[in-house]
């Protein structure tokens, strides 16, 4: 039985976007929200996180199968 991560989101600023000249380390950010921090794989397609102040993330991570969360959605954070 293949169990499935929960879906979560999290919001806030995107830091340290570290992109690597080695094949062998990811390219990798960031997401600090107001009770935790997630890092997210980069991708040059991610362009609009260097342009975003505050943005929200849709992610499932299973630590037991995967290095890094599975993004399901990106959109800026809307500020009520």
């Amino acid at each position: 039985m293949q169990l499935k991560a929960p879906i979560q989101k999290i919001c806030g600023l995107v830091k340290n976007i570290n992109i690597s000249n080695s094949r062998h380390t990811p390219n990798t950010f960031e997401l600090v929200g107001e009770q935790k921090v997630v890092t997210f794989l980069y991708y040059q397609e991610n362009k609009e996180l260097l342009s975003s102040s505050n943005i929200c993330i849709e992610y499932a991570f299973d630590d037991r199968w995967e290095s890094y969360p599975r993004v399901f959605k990106i959109e800026p954070e809307s500020i009520h």
